[in-house]
Formats: structure tokens, sequence, C-alpha cells
């Protein structure tokens, strides 16, 4: 199914961390940004500020397409 249209208005704008070794991700505002190296994997490169991303969470989309395809 294609989004045709993301609300962003019930989804604010997060800051996440994600480590670029593992799956491993956290969100910097919840957790807090004070490790230097990952905290699953202890790659380094996870305290480069490349790593930080603003991500915005898909709480609600829109999408159309027919019953058939859906």
């Amino acid at each position: 199914m294609r989004i045709a249209r993301v609300d962003t208005r019930v989804s604010p704008v997060e800051t996440w961390r994600l480590c670029p070794s593992c799956a491993f991700c956290q969100n910097v505002e919840e957790h807090g940004d004070n490790h230097v190296v990952c905290p699953r994997c202890g790659d380094p490169m996870w305290g480069d500020e490349g790593q930080r991303r603003h991500m915005l969470p898909l709480r609600v989309v829109h999408a159309a397409t027919s019953d058939r395809r859906s």
C-alpha cells in the first residue's frame, strides 16, 4: 500500500540516534544522549553527530487503494 499523506499534527518530530553497525536505535529525548559508544554493540561511531537523526513517527497516515488491491 502506498502512503499518500502523513498527518504531522499528531506526530511531533523526535531526535533519535542510530547505530551504524547494528539495528539498535534510541530516542535521545526520552533516554538522554550520554553514551559515547553504542549501548548494544559498542561501536564508537554511535557518538558521531551524523548518527543523530530527526524522525517523524508514523502514527496517522492516509492512503487510498481499491479493496481488491489491499
